[in-house]
């Protein structure tokens, strides 16, 4: 037993010291040349855990493949996504919601009327015009395959 939580105890200390080396120093100089900053950036997946940019995640997720980018966009920010920047980091719990929501479709009740409002009305307030409401029902059903 006390092997164990040895060995245990050692990976938890090299994990620990392999994240000391993923990290690089970031700074701007000033106009007399002397650093600022000097803080420290994550870089990789280990930035906060597992993630994609969402650039990859529209170009590779192939249930967004058949339709328009604009679409996509906008069911990917009912999830609470920032979608206005490519580079935008997708977290684990959130490209499980989105598997969830786009493949898997295995978000119910509450959850999936909320996410469908925050779809239907992106800028919350609580009123869509009637021609918006349809185009964008239109593009859904359509989806950029068809003519």
């Amino acid at each position: 037993m006390i092997t164990i939580e040895q060995e245990e105890q050692k990976k938890a200390e090299q994990k620990s010291k392999n994240k000391k080396n993923d990290t690089f120093e970031y700074g701007s100089k000033d106009a007399d040349g002397d650093e600022e900053g000097g803080g420290k950036k994550k870089i990789g997946i280990e930035s906060d855990g597992p993630s994609i940019s969402l650039k990859v995640f529209l170009d590779f997720t192939i249930s967004l493949a058949d339709k328009f980018k604009d679409v996509n966009k906008r069911l990917i920010s009912a999830l609470g996504i920032d979608t206005s920047n490519e580079n935008v980091r997708i977290e684990w719990d959130q490209f499980l919601n989105l598997k969830c929501f786009l493949e898997m479709f295995t978000i119910t009740g509450d959850d999936l009327r909320n996410l469908w409002l925050r779809a239907l009305d992106p800028k919350g307030l609580s009123l869509v015009p009637v021609e918006e409401f349809k185009e964008f029902l239109e593009r859904i059903a359509r989806g950029s395959m068809s003519n």
